[in-house]
């Protein structure tokens, strides 16, 4: 397995009070008051679905489960965002982020 096989694609976006994170490559959402809390719950939910999909009762399903990916609108999305923080400064006050969870693994 490669190393960016473990590693899923996340983005965050702030909009007025509220950040909202999205992992592309489940397509999984989240939302809270501040981006730590808001990707402690995405982590949660990725955490939650992947035993679902790999253990629990949708275990049948887990190969179309763990290929589901983002709309496409919201992968562009996150490709937009990694093109405009390469290109602003990080000096800019900040309104989106990138960022990846790493899937959970248990030893054998």
């Amino acid at each position: 397995m490669k190393t960016e096989q473990l590693m899923l694609r996340c983005f965050g976006e702030q909009k007025g009070d509220q950040w909202t994170v999205v992992c592309v490559d489940l397509c999984l959402a989240a939302q809270a008051s501040t981006i730590e809390k808001a990707k402690a719950k995405l982590e949660s939910q990725i955490k939650e679905y992947l035993f679902d999909a790999l253990v629990g009762e949708d275990k049948p399903h887990a190969a179309m489960l763990l290929s589901r990916k983002a709309p496409l609108s919201l992968r562009a999305k996150y490709h937009y965002i990694a093109l405009i923080s390469r290109i602003v400064s990080a000096k800019n006050h900040v309104k989106s982020i990138l960022f990846t969870e790493t899937l959970p693994l248990k030893p054998c």
